[in-house]
């Protein structure tokens, strides 16, 4: 059997860490109550220039 190089577990270790906080974004927006009411979403929307 191979072994892995650093550079490639250093690849692998970025990917999971970028892969668990992309996750917990989602978990966060999806039990954010505040995207659940239209004319809030509308006005972030609008002044988020």
């Amino acid at each position: 059997m191979q072994e892995i190089s650093e550079a490639v577990t250093e690849k692998i270790r970025q990917y999971w860490q970028a892969v668990n906080y992309l996750s917990a974004g989602q978990v966060y927006l999806q039990a954010n109550p505040l995207l659940l009411n239209p004319e809030i979403k509308k006005w972030k929307f609008k002044g988020a220039r």
